[in-house]
């Protein structure tokens, strides 16, 4: 009886929330990449033009300043189109940041396509993760906002959406599963495993199916041939991954320093994403392969394209640019652009080790290996950097040399106790939206109500508010101890169980919502505070 309660109070809801949402979200996502594409294709179109007819350059920088306007007011109507889109679907996801997926689809998807058409440095991936948590909340609120089971489940379907987002602008779903678990909540959870792993499958099958029927979206997005090193020539791997540490150590820190730095300037926002939207056109004007986020750069860059005096001033413009931008707010996404600077990075150290007699059939691999242990050891998600280039590349034979790179690569970031990048832009978002509150401890006692969410799970299947600290099974409603009431080590929740948590926050009444919803109980007000923090 405990097994059927456990399979139908968890399994089934999992995956039943995670192949809905990752049905529209597989839709969705793929329609936004197919329209991101065109919308840069013809902002391609339009600087080439200009560049060759000087005469339109006014009314470009006009169009430039009227959209960074609607940029502005796009990110004003709805605070989660401001930025990458990853780090606010992160707080959502944990419990930290309000999440209104009716207006953070549609703005995601205005605020972007406007950076794309003005060639700003930023990708699409992050937004297709933002929208895809979007959807997932959407759908987990089709049952009705009175529903506690469904509020319960909320943050879970925005964790499948949003991994179901990212597997599909990537074409990487073990990537996107991964996502969920090592950079969303930083934990393994067996029903984030399950929601994720369900939403991206159906998402990757719907997709799939879209670009076959359609014949629309499909290329290889990174077509890399990776050659896998001689044992002898390992050290090349080892070099690669020091180097791209050393490169996200320093740019880690000019992000992290400068962007904050340039937010406290005392210019009014629309200025701001105004200078931004006009600074991006100049550098597009000038060169054409700055335009976006880099994908096709890093095509140009693992295709021995570019000359390395090219290389170094196109990875200082595109740091100071997507510094400007991250300092704006500008709706956009950081991923691809991140991933940009790491085979920036690895194509100048590649062409610097053809100088000094590398095989020039190692190019290409030093480019993706380079690029995939700059982004593992910018976001401190190595896992998924690794079986990210896997999956981009097509081929096994990088997984060895991935891993030895971005082991040393992230290494070096915590030997220089680098924090990552997602996670500073999260506390600078939690830090404005708090405005002063006093961030204080609370502990709380919760009894499980009869039909609630928790009843039938083990604490390891409740998704807590990242706030909470701690979590203590204080008292069982009885003394049965039968070992059939246990899953995996862990004592199954009943009702009239009692739970005591401890949380920091500085929202008590959105704490006491969210327990109430997975307790189907009434969390009262008089809580235990400690001192302020």
């Amino acid at each position: 009886m405990t097994a059927k309660k456990y399979f139908f109070n968890t399994m089934v809801p999992a995956l039943f929330y995670g192949a809905i949402t990752g049905i529209i979200t597989g839709a969705v996502i793929w329609g936004y990449q197919f329209l991101a594409e065109e919308v840069l294709s013809a902002s391609t179109k339009i600087y080439t033009f200009v560049t060759k007819n000087l005469a339109f350059l006014p009314l470009l920088i006009a169009g430039l300043l009227i959209a960074g306007m609607l940029s502005y007011y796009n990110t004003k109507l709805a605070p989660e189109a401001k930025g990458g889109g990853v780090p606010y679907i992160e707080g959502a996801a944990r419990g930290i940041l309000p999440l209104k997926w009716y207006r953070a689809v549609p703005t995601a998807m205005f605020g972007s396509f406007l950076s794309f058409f003005c060639g700003l440095p930023l990708g699409s991936e992050g937004p297709s993760v933002l929208i895809g948590g979007a959807l997932g909340s959407g759908v987990n609120s089709l049952g009705g906002k009175h529903d506690r089971k469904r509020e319960a489940w909320s943050r879970l379907a925005i964790t499948g959406g949003a991994s179901a987002g990212f597997a599909t602008a990537l074409n990487a779903p073990l990537a996107g599963i991964l996502f969920a678990l090592e950079e969303c909540h930083k934990k393994f959870s067996p029903v984030v495993l399950l929601i994720s792993s369900v939403s991206v499958m159906f998402a990757m099958i719907t997709s799939g199916l879209l670009r076959h029927f359609t014949g629309m979206g499909e290329h290889a997005l990174y077509p890399f041939q990776v050659v896998g090193f001689e044992v002898p020539e390992l050290y090349l791997t080892l070099i690669a991954g020091i180097v791209a540490g050393i490169a996200a150590v320093i740019f880690s820190l000019l992000l992290c320093k400068f962007a904050p730095y340039l937010r406290k300037i005392k210019i009014h926002s629309m200025v701001k994403i105004m200078i931004a939207f006009l600074l991006s056109g100049i550098a597009c004007l000038l060169c054409t392969d700055l335009i976006g986020g880099g994908a096709e750069l890093i095509r140009k860059v693992g295709s021995m394209d570019i000359e390395w005096q090219i290389i170094i001033v196109l990875l200082i413009v595109k740091i100071v640019l997507l510094i400007v931008c991250v300092s704006s707010q500008v709706s956009g996404g950081m991923f691809i652009p991140f991933m940009c600077i790491g085979a920036l990075v690895g194509g100048l150290m590649a062409k610097l080790m053809l100088l000094c007699g590398m095989n020039e059939a190692y190019y290409t691999t030093i480019v993706a290996i380079t690029m995939c242990a700059f982004l593992g050891a910018v976001l401190k998600a190595p896992i998924t950097a690794v079986v990210l280039v896997v999956e981009l590349t097509g081929g096994a034979a990088s997984f060895l040399v991935s891993l030895l790179a971005v082991v040393s690569a992230y290494l070096v970031t915590e030997l220089c106790h680098t924090k990552a990048i997602y996670d500073a832009m999260l506390e600078n978002i939690i830090k404005t939206r708090r405005e002063g509150r006093e961030v204080r401890t609370i502990k709380i006692e919760v009894v499980v109500a009869e039909g609630s969410y928790a009843v039938g799970k083990v604490l390891r299947d409740i998704l807590f508010p990242s706030i909470v600290t701690t979590v203590v099974h204080v008292n069982a409603s009885d003394g049965n101890a039968d070992p059939e009431l246990y899953v995996r080590g862990e004592r199954i929740i009943r009702a009239g169980d009692t739970i005591e948590i401890e949380a920091q926050t500085a929202y008590e009444d959105t704490l006491r919502a969210e327990l109430g919803a997975i307790f189907d109980a009434q969390v009262e007000p008089h809580m235990t505070k400690d001192k302020a923090k």
